[in-house]
């Protein structure tokens, strides 16, 4: 499927999954502050139950966030060039007696 995408398709996926990073940390901060919020404001007013389940339900907000940027990683490892190209053995041997060692190559 990547091979279809082409250069460009990956690079677009990486771009996508870096965006994504802020609006993890975003959305996991909204609704952790908001789950505290809501906490405080059931513990003001005697609401027990929905106060001992703001004492979790942040945490889960948090814990969505970090799930989801391990999931990133995972899918950024999975775009990244291995930096392993295919080639002909005589292609090979053509490069290895006329490029220096250590000179860059462009791989197009």
């Amino acid at each position: 499927m990547m091979a279809e995408w082409g250069a460009k398709g990956r690079a677009a996926a990486r771009l996508s999954l870096w965006i994504d990073y802020g609006y993890m940390l975003s959305y996991g901060s909204f609704f952790a502050l908001a789950g505290f919020s809501v906490r405080d404001a059931a513990r003001r007013r005697g609401w027990l139950r929905l106060a001992s389940l703001g004492a979790v339900i942040p945490f889960l907000a948090i814990a969505a966030a970090v799930f989801d940027g391990t999931e990133n990683v995972a899918l950024l490892l999975t775009l990244a060039p291995s930096g392993c190209i295919r080639t002909h053995a005589g292609d090979l041997a053509w490069l290895y007696r006329h490029v220096p060692v250590g000179a860059p190559l462009r791989v197009i």
